[in-house]
C-alpha cells in the first residue's frame, strides 16, 4: 500500500467505515473515525519515467486528493508516455480542501492533457444534482484529437 501527495510527509489518514481520506470531513470528529498516521510518497518517486515503455493510463480516485497526487507526479506527466488520466472530479467540496472540477481540469490543461470523454458520473440523491464524475484526459498531442470535424 502507497499513500500518494505532493511532497513526502507524514500525514494522518481518517478511516469511517469503507470510506478513506487524507482530507477532514464530517466524520472526521465521529467516535468511529480512526486516524491513521502514514508517510506520504510522490508519484515521481515511486515512478520513474524510464520505467514506461508504452502509452499509459494514470488512473486517480483519491476521495479529493486529486491535485495533491497530481502535483507530485509533475515530472512523469511531462514525458510523452503518460497518455491518459482518469480521475473522479467533484462538482461539490465533499471534503475540506478538496478540489473541485474546473481545479482538475485546469490542472489537467495547464500539464498538456485535455477533456476526451465522461465516463461515468454520480448524481447527489438528494435532488440529483450532478456531484462526482469520472472524466477522461488525453494529451493534447494524441491522434485521438486529429480530427476536427463532426461526423
Amino acid at each position: 500500500i502507497c499513500t500518494l501527495g505532493a511532497q513526502t510527509k507524514n500525514a494522518e489518514i481518517y478511516e469511517h467505515g469503507n470510506q478513506t481520506s487524507v482530507l477532514a470531513s464530517e466524520y472526521m470528529d465521529s467516535p468511529q473515525t480512526n486516524r491513521t498516521t502514514v508517510e506520504l510518497q510522490t508519484l515521481d518517486m515511486l515512478i520513474a519515467p524510464e520505467q514506461l515503455t508504452g502509452p499509459t493510463i494514470i488512473k486517480l480516485d483519491v476521495q479529493g486528493y486529486e491535485l495533491e497526487v497530481l502535483r507530485g507526479g509533475e515530472q512523469l506527466l511531462s514525458t510523452d508516455h503518460v497518455q491518459f488520466l482518469l480521475a473522479e472530479v467533484s462538482m461539490r467540496r465533499i471534503y475540506d480542501s478538496a478540489p473541485l472540477a474546473h481545479e482538475v481540469i485546469r490542472f489537467a490543461a495547464d500539464h498538456g492533457f485535455r477533456i476526451f470523454d465522461i465516463c461515468s458520473y454520480c448524481p447527489r440523491p438528494h435532488d440529483l444534482e450532478l456531484a462526482q464524475c469520472d472524466v477522461l484526459f488525453a494529451k493534447n498531442t494524441s491522434s485521438l484529437f486529429e480530427y476536427e470535424g463532426w461526423n
